[in-house]
């Protein structure tokens, strides 16, 4: 047997050490300490929570932070009050999304491409092998959204529109936002998808918009809180909207990345 314990590199707090017998693997956990003043948890220096390590040694993990920057201090779209600001703070910390240049366009729609280089990058961007072919014609392997793309491919969590076209520039519906990610949360074997209510989807104002394809993956996602209704803040289920079809923002991309991330 082997101890594997945590040191919290400037933190605060304490994390029990674990015994984990030898040469077997370990997944790397979440971080349990406080972080220093302006800083932010990125990872362990032996890789990122839920990497696996082979453990043939005592191991001593040790956190790794990096500078909490203020997104409304960055983006010059983000005044500092509205909604969305702890959502795009999180996402933003924690590496998935990112700017364009000093805009975060949180009220722009997000596209097909952004949401499969959000889902690689929270995988930790894996290698691609030789035989990860790019099978997209619209999908140039130079394009920064290339391997995010081949990525959630080759792992059944996106397909194409049609004609060896991935549907580069294309706007995201809500529901297929959603699938993208139980589709991804079923490539991790999330606990997340036992025990989902299977009607959960039903009662909203716009029920019968969900498509059938959907469905599940919608149940899912509002049986964990990953997304709910539009309207009136305390209204009844039968005045809300699931908005099934309209287009995601980038502020509600950033909304439900955040509460798939906590989830986990």
């Amino acid at each position: 047997m082997y101890t594997v314990s945590f040191d919290a590199n400037g933190g605060s707090g304490s994390m029990e050490s674990v015994k984990v017998e030898a040469d077997t693997e370990y997944t790397l956990p979440e971080c349990g300490f406080t972080a220093p003043m302006g800083k932010v948890f990125v990872k362990w220096d032996l890789g990122k929570a839920g990497d696996k390590i082979t453990v043939n040694a005592d191991t001593i993990l040790i956190a790794e932070w990096k500078s909490k920057v203020n997104v409304a201090d960055i983006f010059d779209d983000i005044q500092g009050d509205e909604w969305f600001v702890p959502y795009v703070q999180f996402v933003y910390d924690n590496g998935v999304m990112s700017g364009k240049g000093r805009m975060f366009d949180p009220n722009g729609k997000i596209r097909r491409e952004e949401i499969t280089q959000i889902i690689y990058s929270h995988a930790g961007k894996p290698e691609l092998s030789a035989n990860d072919k790019n099978p997209f014609t619209d999908v140039k392997d130079n394009q920064w959204f290339c391997k995010g793309i081949v990525w959630c491919y080759k792992n059944s969590i996106v397909g194409g529109v049609g004609n060896n076209r991935f549907g580069v520039g294309q706007n995201v519906k809500r529901q297929d936002l959603v699938l993208m990610l139980y589709k991804y949360a079923q490539t991790l074997g999330l606990k997340s998808l036992n025990n989902v209510d299977e009607n959960a989807y039903i009662g909203y104002k716009d029920t019968k918009q969900v498509d059938s394809y959907a469905i599940p993956a919608m149940n899912w996602a509002i049986t964990n809180g990953l997304i709910g209704g539009k309207g009136t803040p305390g209204a009844p289920k039968s005045e809300l909207r699931l908005d099934p079809k309209g287009n995601a923002t980038r502020a509600e991309g950033a909304t439900i990345i955040m509460q798939f991330m906590s989830e986990e």
